[in-house]
């Protein structure tokens, strides 16, 4: 079974609703793993991801989350540690180990004998993460960037004017990642809107729709109001 450590990013420095956002940011992810079998529990500001099929790729659209690791969960002994961690060590490259800091001495001593390599503090070529969750230890070897800012659903709803150009593009994006649930407006010139379903502007609901989790568009077609401002000229 793989686990998935969530790292969330600013929703951290919320104090007594903290909650709410991790409970909207749990929510997301589910959302957008589409797994219901998968077991996503929080504990110590951090989340962990429990099941078989985490598509990691996925994670990468989740606003709120800061970055995200693949782990491995051992007990929280240091024999079972260094097992760990000797197994994700990757011989020939130096090394720093980031935990508290009697464990980074003690660990970083029995990887560096066992395995011939240097530790470099400053500029390792790759770095062991230990992290205490629920009692158990996590240990990983990489951080996966998310998208960051919050989750979606935190901050209301909003209504953005998608003309199809990249600003109305980067509007959407930005509201989505203050935390607004974003619904689309497109105003178009055919005589109805089905046809604006063929056009590009449908390609590029599909894709902001994976960030902003929204599925209402709303047509407008401006037609009339071009007819009308030609009968005002005559």
């Amino acid at each position: 079974m793989s686990k998935v450590l969530v790292h969330y990013a600013e929703i951290g420095l919320k104090g007594g609703n903290l909650g709410i956002f991790e409970n909207q940011l749990i929510k997301n992810i589910k959302i957008a793993l589409k797994n219901p079998s998968l077991q996503i529990i929080k504990a110590q500001k951090q989340i962990v991801i429990s099941g078989k099929k985490i598509n990691l790729a996925q994670l990468t659209t989740v606003f709120g989350i800061a970055w995200f690791a693949p782990v491995t969960m051992v007990a929280n002994d240091q024999s079972a540690i260094a097992a760990a961690a000797l197994k994700i060590s990757k011989p020939r490259k130096t090394f720093a180990v980031r935990a508290h800091h009697n464990l980074e001495v003690a660990l970083g001593d029995i990887i560096r004998t066992r395995k011939k390599i240097k530790v470099d503090l400053s500029y390792p070529q790759q770095t062991i993460y230990v992290k205490e969750f629920n009692n158990k230890a996590l240990i990983f070897n990489q951080k996966i960037p998310g998208p960051g800012g919050l989750p979606v659903g935190t901050s209301g709803k909003v209504l953005c004017l998608l003309s199809g150009g990249f600003d109305s593009i980067a509007a959407a994006y930005l509201l989505a990642k203050r935390g607004a649930r974003v619904d689309f407006l497109h105003f178009h010139v055919f005589p109805d809107g089905k046809k604006v379903l063929a056009s590009k502007i449908m390609e590029i609901i599909k894709k902001l729709t994976t960030l902003t989790l929204s599925r209402k568009l709303f047509l407008a077609s401006y037609i009339p109001f071009q007819m009308k401002v030609l009968d005002l000229d005559h």
